[in-house]
């Protein structure tokens, strides 16, 4: 999902209207990306979380968690991700 439609639908929900914060959304927007380019300046301070055997980023717990971790989890947040378009 586009980080800018996410931060938007995230206000509506919490009644909060996204024109009063556009500034600080811009730049959390730009923050939060599936790359590495000057804007994204996580990429460097994260550097020593992020492993370079991960073929995506964003869905890396897809890599990291087991068949067993998932079938404990998916149920606890099946309905919470699919409010955000989140495909588990």
């Amino acid at each position: 999902m586009d980080s800018s439609k996410f931060s938007r639908e995230i206000c509506v929900q919490l009644e909060i209207d996204p024109e009063l914060h556009n500034l600080e959304l811009k730049s959390w927007n730009r923050r939060v990306q599936n790359n590495n380019n000057e804007d994204f300046i996580e990429a460097l301070t994260s550097r020593p979380y992020a492993n370079q055997d991960h073929s995506n980023k964003i869905n890396r717990w897809k890599e990291n968690l087991t068949k067993e971790h998932l079938e404990e989890i998916v149920h606890m947040v099946c309905q919470t991700a699919a409010q955000f378009e989140y495909v588990l």
